[in-house]
């Protein structure tokens, strides 16, 4: 990862402006870009008014148990390679 950091259209070298957050940076690029993708498939974007509640807790919810299985795998996949 580079030392430069695009924000708000300025460049930043994280090395010099010690507020920059490279971590920070780097997800703020991947919400970005899920934005634009979720957009481009489903022509909508999180303000919209057609789910209620309940709706929104299910996507978090099938959200969350997807992270729980990748978390899963990657436990098995460190015991697995510590054998």
């Amino acid at each position: 990862m580079s030392d430069e950091t695009l924000v708000d259209g300025i460049i930043h070298n994280a090395k010099i402006d010690p507020r920059i957050d490279k971590n920070v940076v780097a997800v703020r690029d991947m919400l970005w870009e899920r934005m634009e993708k979720g957009f481009n498939k489903y022509g909508v974007n999180t303000e919209r008014s057609d789910l209620s509640i309940l709706d929104w807790l299910q996507h978090l919810q099938e959200e969350l148990l997807d992270a729980a299985v990748y978390v899963q795998t990657l436990k098995n996949n460190l015991k697995d390679e510590s054998k």
